[in-house]
This record gives C-alpha cells, sequence and structure tokens, in this order.
C-alpha cells in the first residue's frame, strides 16, 4: 500500500468517526437544544428525522450517483455538504434553521457511509477487502461508544453551538486528504438512477413521518390525508418498481425469506435505537437533571457494549451462525425494555445503568448477524442492490422509530408517563423483531 492510499483511507477514516460520533453526542445533547431553544418533544423530533429522512431516501441515488460518476467526486461533495450542515447549525438562530441544516449532515452521511465502503474494497487487494470492511465496521463501533462522552464533555465546558463547531476541521482535514491523494473510480458495470423510484420513496417516507410527527397539532383530515397519500405513493412505488431497470428497491429481494426477515428483524432493531437514543437523554436531564457530561458517561453503557460485540461477534457468528445471536440479542432488549418501562424519579443509578448495559449488549448482538444474514444468502449480483436497500429500511425504521415513541411520549401528561408509554412501544417492536428472527434460517458463512 502506497503513501496516497494510506491518505485516502486516513481521510476516509476521519469523515467516518465524524459521522457516527456526530449522531450518538446530537442525540445527548437533545435535552439542552430543547433548554436553549425551549421546544418540544416533537420540534426535538424534527431535529433527527430531517437527518433520517435525508439519509433514508437519498442513500441508494447517492450510491449509483458515485458509481456512474465517480467515488472521489461525490465523496468530496458529501463532505462539502457536511461542513455546510455544521457550520449553518452552529450559527443557528432559532429551531427552524437548525433543523434546516441537519437536511445537509444526513445527506453527506447518506454519501459518507456506503461510498466509503466502496472506495475502501477499491484500495485494499481482492484478498483483503474483508479486512476493509472490518475496519470500516469497528470505526464506526468505536465511534458510537465515544460519541455521547464526546457530546457530553462538550456541552460541559462550551455552548450547544460547538457541538457543531468542533467537527468542522476534522471535516476539512477528510476533505483536503481525499481531494490530494485518492484515486478516483467508477462502477464499469454501473446501473441506471432511479429518479422516480427516489421522488416517490422520498414522499412516502416523508409524508408519514409528518403525520405522525404532527399528529396532534394538524386536524384529523389533513393527518388522513397524509397517511393515505403515504399509503397511495408507496403502492405506486411497488407497481414502477417492478418494470423499471435499476430499481431504488428491488421487488426481487423480498421473494427471499431470510432477506426479508433479516431486515425486519434489523428495522426493529434501528426502530428501537433510535427512539431510545431519543428518549433516554431526555429523561436523565428532565426527571433526574443530571448534567450532560453525567449523561455522556451514563450513555456508555449502551455504547462500550455495542463496540465489545462489534469486534468479537464475527468469530461466534461463523461458529454458530446468526440465530442464537439474534435471538440472545433481542431477549436481551425486551429484558432491558421491562426495566425501562419501570423507570421513575426515584430509579436508582445502578438500576439505569443495569439496563443501559442489557440495552447496548441486546442491540451489538443483533447488529451485525441481522446485516450478515441478510445480505450474504444472496448472489453476488445482487450483494449490492440488497445492502443498498437493507441500508435504506434500516434508515426507514430509525425514522419512524423516533417518530412514534417521541408522539407516543409528547402525549403524556408528565415526562416520566411518556416515557414508560415510550418504552411499552419499544417492547412489542421488541417482541415483533424476536419472532421475526425465530424464523431466520442459521446459515453460517465465512
Amino acid at each position: 500500500m502506497n503513501f496516497s492510499q494510506k491518505m485516502s483511507i486516513l481521510g476516509i477514516s476521519c469523515s467516518i468517526i465524524i459521522i457516527a460520533m456526530y449522531w450518538a453526542a446530537l442525540n445527548t445533547a437533545l435535552p439542552t437544544i430543547q433548554t436553549e431553544f425551549s421546544a418540544s418533544i416533537s420540534q426535538l423530533q424534527w431535529i433527527l428525522n430531517i437527518f433520517g429522512i435525508s439519509l433514508a431516501s437519498s442513500i441508494v441515488l447517492i450510491g449509483r450517483l458515485a458509481d456512474n460518476f465517480g467515488r472521489k467526486k461525490i465523496y468530496t461533495i458529501c463532505l462539502i455538504c457536511a461542513i455546510i450542515g455544521f457550520t449553518g447549525s452552529g450559527f443557528s438562530r432559532n429551531l427552524l434553521e437548525l433543523t434546516f441544516y441537519q437536511a445537509f449532515i444526513g445527506l453527506s452521511a447518506a454519501g459518507i457511509l456506503p461510498v466509503s465502503q466502496a472506495i475502501l474494497s477499491h484500495i485494499y487487494p481482492k484478498n483483503k477487502r474483508a479486512s476493509a470492511l472490518g475496519l470500516w465496521a469497528a470505526i464506526v463501533g468505536i465511534s458510537l461508544s465515544l460519541g455521547p462522552l464526546y457530546g457530553g464533555a462538550i456541552l460541559q465546558f462550551f455552548s450547544w453551538s460547538w457541538l457543531f463547531f468542533v467537527n468542522i476541521p476534522i471535516t476539512v482535514l477528510a476533505l483536503i486528504l481525499v481531494t490530494v491523494f485518492m484515486e478516483e473510480t467508477k462502477n464499469p458495470d454501473a446501473q441506471p438512477i432511479d429518479l422516480i423510484g427516489t421522488v416517490l420513496l422520498i414522499l412516502t417516507i416523508s409524508s408519514f413521518i409528518i403525520a405522525v410527527l404532527e399528529g396532534k397539532n394538524w386536524s384529523n383530515k389533513i393527518i388522513a390525508s397524509l397517511y393515505i397519500f403515504s399509503g397511495l405513493m408507496l403502492f405506486i412505488l411497488l407497481l414502477i418498481e417492478k418494470k423499471a431497470t435499476a430499481p431504488i428497491l428491488h421487488p426481487t429481494l423480498f421473494k427471499s425469506k431470510q432477506f426479508l426477515l433479516a431486515t425486519t428483524a434489523n428495522s426493529t432493531v434501528l426502530f428501537y435505537v433510535w427512539g431510545g437514543f431519543f428518549l433516554i437523554p431526555l429523561y436523565l436531564e428532565n426527571i433526574h437533571t443530571y448534567s450532560v457530561g453525567i449523561i455522556g458517561l451514563t450513555m456508555l453503557f449502551v455504547s462500550l457494549p455495542l463496540a465489545c460485540c462489534s469486534i468479537f461477534i464475527g468469530k461466534y457468528y461463523s461458529r454458530i451462525g446468526p440465530k442464537p445471536l439474534i435471538i440472545s440479542g433481542f431477549i436481551l432488549l425486551i429484558i432491558s425494555t421491562c426495566i425501562l418501562i419501570t423507570f421513575t424519579g426515584e430509579t436508582s443509578y445502578l438500576v439505569i445503568a443495569i439496563a443501559l448495559f442489557l440495552y447496548g449488549l441486546g442491540w451489538g448482538l443483533t447488529w451485525s448477524p441481522t446485516t450478515t444474514a441478510a445480505v450474504s444468502t444472496l448472489s453476488l449480483n445482487e450483494a449490492g442492490i440488497a445492502s443498498a436497500t437493507f441500508i435504506t429500511f434500516q434508515e426507514i425504521g430509525g425514522n419512524i422509530g423516533v417518530a412514534i415513541t417521541g408522539r407516543i411520549a409528547s402525549m403524556a401528561p408528565t415526562l416520566t408517563t411518556g416515557f414508560s408509554h415510550g418504552a411499552m412501544v419499544l417492547l412489542g417492536v421488541c417482541t415483533l423483531g424476536l419472532i421475526a428472527s425465530l424464523f431466520i434460517q442459521n446459515k453460517i458463512t465465512t
């Protein structure tokens, strides 16, 4: 590996670290942002959901653009979007501006996460591509684990704006390294871009989430119309995708029982993770009045088990297969949720720590095995399409998780009651994931 390739990998690593740490840190910072702007729970949800909608609806499109027009070119544009998003967010004077700039960060993440995998696969020789993707997964896992502490430390000593400003220098460094050292690559077999499918997917996701978020603020007729519109767009999307040359959501994938079950299980995990990461920091600050620094340290009980599982899970997957790991993970998530439901203002820190540790361990045991189980059963030619479709449904699950749990919590008379109600929703989703995992085939792949 030459010097330019090493510098390219460093640039990619910097950008992945920033995106992963930012997402985890942002959730920790939500109570501070709520106080700063006197925001409601539904307004806070929009910060995460705009990020998620931008990511979910554009990830396949950006991947196709990178394959067609050059991965370096698209990666560079995504880094510029990240710089615009961080700068605009830091200088935001109100919640609307802050929410608007999250779309830029979501778009950047939609390119940085999948395109970085493709670039690493190109840089590393064919016999070491598994190591390249292992490096990618390790960076993401460790960054997620450090995000809450990172965010808590910033907010403990500086204003909320610095949560965004501190990311700019590292993102600029990544941009310089990528621009100067990275070799341009394209996919010689790149597929055409499904613009109609992309638009329909955006309309389906956004109209559904708007209906959930604004259910108590808008009239019943408007909300019902949004749900009907979302369902209609989904119906048209599925019809069109059957005839599309390169569909954004490939219908044939859902003929694979293994892919469908593993995708369902993983989407429920994302529902749980996004919903939990949204509610828990709000509970810790508003009910227990913990400082942001303590909240950051407390959230490590979730992220550290996740990071450890990311490092060791591959070895056990190759020995016993995905099914025992996934089922064990969902059982731990269910136990964790049963504890979360009992949380009040009198809950001890030890009980909180145990619940969050089980949360992180369950997340770690389900995350990677469901991903591998979904994609590895398909042919090599289908792997790229399967991966993009799988990630799209991941993000849809996360978006809906924040929307529904936040909506349920905001309807309660108190935040303590709302937290318990939100946790009950998470319990139901975990149960659905467990049921799906019971029917997953225990195929061992290396």
